[in-house]
């Protein structure tokens, strides 16, 4: 359910970030882009978990912007398919399915026809 996903991405720090330190404002913006989104191929991103490799900062011309060309672990929500997962009946109004919640997330969709056979509600 859980997985650790290797990404490689050039993260821009803004300017008032540079009072912070580099892995805090790295960590910062990783978190910013990816936490909370859903990646094709990949699934729902939680969190930032560790940096592999970090390269140096380019401070861009005119806007101020460091860039850096960072290799990270995030941590990732892509259960597989079959998998049985516990969660709580939030809405079960409508004919075509049931949305389910589970701890950290509310948004699972199961379709009539995806449920097991002799599901009702």
């Amino acid at each position: 359910m859980f997985t650790l996903a290797t990404m490689s991405d050039l993260i821009q720090i803004k300017p008032h970030d540079l009072g912070k330190s580099h892995d805090v404002a790295l960590e910062d913006n990783i978190n910013k882009k990816y936490s909370n989104k859903v990646l094709q191929q990949v699934g729902l991103c939680i969190c930032f978990w560790d940096m592999l490799k970090i390269g140096d900062g380019l401070i861009s011309q005119g806007d101020g912007l460091v860039n850096v060309n960072a290799k990270f672990r995030i941590l990732v929500f892509r259960p597989f398919k079959g998998e049985i997962i516990t969660g709580t009946i939030l809405d079960s109004s409508s004919p075509d399915g049931i949305r389910i919640g589970v701890d950290f997330f509310s948004d699972i969709w199961i379709p009539a026809d995806q449920l097991f056979e002799g599901s009702t509600w």
